[in-house]
This record gives structure tokens, sequence and C-alpha cells, in this order.
């Protein structure tokens, strides 16, 4: 039996909320309680701890090898080969017996025997660097590629991180989140800081932040170049006999100048003069438990609502079919508006507001039409504000009413615009 959805004309009349548009709405990030990260093994290194350890920061865990190459010899006829994987010690005997053993000359690790009976190993020559945890947990997971640690604590998860893992005392560098750093600005006062960059920090501040002693950056927005140079920067500075402290910069938002979101830098300065931990894999800012409030914890790890989206409703919330969007555009509802959401994409780039309801379909870039939600921005100076207002304004005004961008009259100086729902994102309410 076909189920009957409202019509055009009843969805009209009477009032509408912000629930039917909210289903459809992305979720935003959330604060991880007890974040999973991963440390990568090469190929031999050996890991320090056992499954189900527990450390504490700054134990070791992990040897690396600094000049790794790989040596074969052959295995003796009739001898078992020994198994891929397996760590062994210099001169160690893998197979066979007397002068036809199989060992090498330095410590490393079985890669694998061929089918003529070439068994190869990686071999770290020279004497290992140790790497220590960076937080406080326990081993979870233990491969020949990987050691998972749960972390105590809380995470705010980021889109990007290059470096390793990097501890120090959160500083906020800039006086708002659409701000950026400038280079002049960094000192010796920057040692052993985590500087909260703003809107973007570009190769020179983070090349010079290093320079200076501190040990990352955060920044709402980089450009792909600046973190492939400093990346590949860094694994330069590893190669060489004596590393530098160790040191990453976080992306939290997106490429190019992303004002940092107005929830994370709520979170940002409450953390300010605390300890925290910049985690490369997965990118996360590892903070103590008493930062933020309980109740914005995740505990499912998915993270940025793009990469997993809410699949339960609330009980309250009526199913899909009953609220289908109307072929045409539809005028804002007078309700008061009941979720907060974050433009991610497109001229408002960067801005909040409330989610007042649905929009109907309307005309986007190149001519499509999308499903659109009109949405109350906060004012210039308000919290949540971002930086994209000035000519996204204009622009959006001279789309026309059936356009998406349109404007429609706000109190309060907070404009009414109607936008896409696939460029919102929800966020959690600043406290």
């Amino acid at each position: 039996m076909r189920r009957r959805t409202r019509s055009a004309r009843s969805s009209e009349s009477g009032p509408r909320t912000a629930t039917p548009a909210a289903l459809l709405v992305d979720e935003g990030q959330a604060l991880l309680r007890k974040p999973v990260i991963r440390i990568r093994l090469g190929p031999a290194d050996r890991p320090l701890v056992a499954l189900g350890a527990a450390v504490a920061a700054g134990d070791a865990l992990v040897e690396q090898a600094r000049d790794v190459t790989v040596a074969e010899t052959r295995l003796p006829s009739g001898a078992a080969p020994p198994e891929p994987g397996r760590a062994f010690e210099r001169r160690e005997v893998l197979a066979g017996e007397g002068r036809r053993a199989v060992r090498f000359d330095d410590p490393g690790r079985v890669l694998y025997t061929t089918p003529a009976g070439i068994v190869r190993a990686a071999l770290g020559r020279g004497r290992p660097r140790v790497l220590d945890s960076p937080v406080t947990g326990t081993v979870v997971a233990l491969d020949d590629g990987c050691l998972s640690l749960q972390a105590d604590g809380i995470a705010l998860a980021g889109l990007v991180a290059a470096g390793r893992p990097s501890t120090g005392v959160l500083a906020l560098a800039v006086g708002a989140p659409d701000e950026e750093l400038a280079t002049s600005s960094l000192d010796v006062r920057s040692a052993g800081l985590i500087l909260v960059a703003g809107a973007r920090a570009d190769v020179e501040a983070l090349g010079r932040a290093r320079a200076m002693g501190a040990r990352g950056v955060i920044s709402g927005g980089a450009v792909s170049r600046d973190v492939r140079t400093f990346d590949a920067s860094e694994r330069r500075q590893r190669a060489t006999a004596e590393a530098s402290a160790p040191f990453a910069t976080l992306v939290l938002d997106g490429y190019g100048k992303r004002p940092i979101p107005a929830d994370r830098w709520a979170v940002l300065k409450a953390a300010e003069g605390r300890e925290v931990v910049i985690i490369p894999d997965p990118p996360l800012l590892i903070l103590p438990d008493d930062v933020w409030p309980a109740d914005m914890w995740s505990t499912s790890g998915r993270g940025r609502g793009r990469r997993g989206r809410q699949a339960a409703l609330s009980p309250e919330m009526p199913p899909p079919f009953e609220v289908s969007p109307p072929p045409q555009a539809l005028a804002p509802p007078q309700v008061e508006p009941s979720l907060r959401v974050r433009v991610v994409a497109g001229p408002w780039l960067g801005q909040a507001g409330e989610l007042v309801g649905h929009a109907g379909r309307r005309t986007v870039g190149a001519g499509l039409e999308a499903a659109c939600a009109w949405v109350r921005l906060d004012p210039p100076g308000h919290p949540g504000a971002g930086s994209a207002a000035g000519s996204a304004s204009a622009g959006a005004a001279a789309a026309g009413p059936a356009s998406a961008g349109s404007i429609a009259a706000g109190g309060g100086g907070r404009a009414l615009v109607a936008l896409p729902l696939a460029d919102l994102e929800r966020t959690p309410a600043t406290r």
C-alpha cells in the first residue's frame, strides 16, 4: 500500500517545525571519549609492550630502527623457514644449525621466505630510537604494522595532521577564530607550547614555530601544499642522527582559510594553559577529562558527520515519509529555531546560525535543484559568526527568491538565508 505524504498546500498552511530538516542535516563534530590512537610500526621496529599492557605517558613504547635495509640469505636444505614477522637479535639463529644456520649481523624482523628458499629480513643498523608513549592508556591492538593505544581523556578530532606525536601546553596565539597567525609574532616564548593559530597557518609559520621550540600548531585550515611540504621536512628531520624535539600540526576544519568553528574554539579556550597532545594518526587533540562537560562526549568514534550519518531517529521525530518536502520553494516558517548548524561549503562558508525549517527545492550552482533549509545566521560579532558575510550577502540577495542563498527579512541584524542541506552540519550548543 502506498503511503500518503503531505501535499504542497497542506505544508504551506499551519506552523512547521525544524525537526524534518534536522533529520537531513549531517552531524557535526563532537568530543570523543577514550579515543584509540595508532602508532605505525616499520618493518624493523620492535614494540616494547605487550597486548593489554597499561602504559603511562613517557613510558618506552617502541624501538624505531633508523637505517633500515633489506638483507637476504639462503635457507639450508630441509630446514623449516622462519615465521614471517618474527623479531630477532644480532646473530640469532632463525633456521638450521651449525655453520649453515640462517642468521644476520644486525637485529631486525623476518619479512618472508621465497619459494626458492631465500630468506629476506629488514635490518636496523645503528642505535635505535626509543619512542615514548605520548598518552596514558592501554594497548588494545598489536600486530606487525601497528600498535593501537586507547588513551585516557577526551579528544577533539581534526581533518588532517602531520608530524610526530607531540605534547605541550596549549596557548591561544590569536584573539579570534578567524584571525591568522603572524610569523613575526613567534619568538622563544613559544618554546614548549602548542599554539592555536586561528584560521590558517602557512609553511613559513610552521617552520618558525618549530625553530622557536614550539611543540605544535593547531589551525582551522591549511593549504594542502603547505601540509605536504611540512610533512616532508619532518621526515627528513627524523632521518638525521640527532632528531629534533617532536613537533606536529593539526588542521581542524578544512583546506584554505577556515575559521575555527565556534564549538571547537570554545573547547580550545577552556583547555588554554593545560597540557595537551597532538596525535597524527588519527588526527586528534587529546585533552584532559575535565575540560568540557560530559554531555558533549561521543563514544561512537565516527567523527565528522559526512563520514558517518546518524542512523537512528529520536522517538519524538516523525518518520521521513510523513514530511516529504514539496517541489516548490517555501517561505520561512514562523517558529522558534531549535537546532544549531554551521555552513561548511558555499559563499557562506564558516558562518553559523539556527535551523528554522524547510525551504523546499531551490536552484543551486550550475542550474541544479537541491533541497534547502532556512537558516537564521548569527549577527557579526557573535561568537559563532564567521567571516564570510560581506560580499556573500550581496551575491545571495541577487540570486532570486527561488534560489539557494536567498535572503529573507531577519530581526536583530540576523539574516535568514535559504541554504542547501548538503552545505550544513549540526553543531553542539556552545556553553
